[in-house]
């Protein structure tokens, strides 16, 4: 009798063991800002106001979505991309100035080419890991020749998800998606972490209200942003 509990119990654990890293190919991932830091107070107390910032992914086979809302909701992005042709359409409120901008990825190499030529360091050490919104994860530094700073990043290889979605990882080839991440940059850190991953994804997320936004090229964009685009990730 307590031979067959036994072999109950061990089989509903396998079974949900099978469940919780079932390989998801479309869905929707929310990571959130949980930590920031900065040696120096005035800036940590000014970095502090960006936690529980949050950015949505969602990816299909065919389309990928992320939105960001920054400076405490003044400034919103939303990017909408085909996986196939990497045609991408940008969309940023401003403080209420509201820019659409399609773009290729030509265009987006050509004012970027960084974009191609980024050279990163990538060591996984799958001895460190962690379980992230049900997802198990390990660890990987990443670091770019010839800047400071870097990555520290648990990844999944459970979610068929490009980092493409991610401004500034598009060059990375990382072997999953990163469910946590640490950037680190000299004099601050900002930690991002997946509080929900779901397997559903709503299809009016893909479906855009161009209202209200003025429709420019991908070089009159960069240059009205100027170096802010840079700092933005485009």
């Amino acid at each position: 009798m307590i031979k067959n509990i036994v072999t109950l119990c061990l089989l509903a654990l396998a079974t949900f063991q099978v469940k919780a890293q079932k390989q998801l190919k479309s869905g929707l991932i929310k990571l959130e800002i949980t930590d920031v830091k900065s040696d120096d107070e005035m800036v940590a107390a000014q970095l502090d106001m960006m936690k529980g910032t949050e950015t949505i992914y969602a990816f299909t086979d065919k389309t990928s979505y992320s939105q960001s809302n920054l400076m405490g909701g003044l400034m919103q992005m939303t990017t909408i991309t085909d996986v196939k042709t990497q045609e991408t359409l940008l969309l940023m409120d401003m403080m209420g100035q509201k820019m659409l901008v399609p773009s290729t990825k030509e265009d987006r190499d050509k004012f970027n080419p960084s974009n191609e030529t980024a050279q990163w360091d990538v060591a996984y050490d799958k001895s460190d890991t962690k379980t992230i919104a049900g997802y198990d994860c390990y660890k990987a530094n990443i670091t770019m020749k010839g800047m400071d700073g870097g990555f520290k990043m648990y990844i999944t290889e459970d979610i068929l998800a490009s980092t493409d979605m991610i401004q500034g990882m598009e060059s990375m080839n990382l072997d999953g998606f990163p469910l946590e991440y640490i950037m680190e940059m000299p004099q601050m850190s900002f930690t991002y972490t997946a509080v929900e991953v779901t397997d559903k994804v709503d299809a009016s997320l893909f479906e855009v209200d161009k209202s209200g936004y003025k429709e420019m090229t991908y070089e009159e964009f960069m240059k009205q942003m100027g170096g802010m685009a840079g700092g933005l990730g485009f």
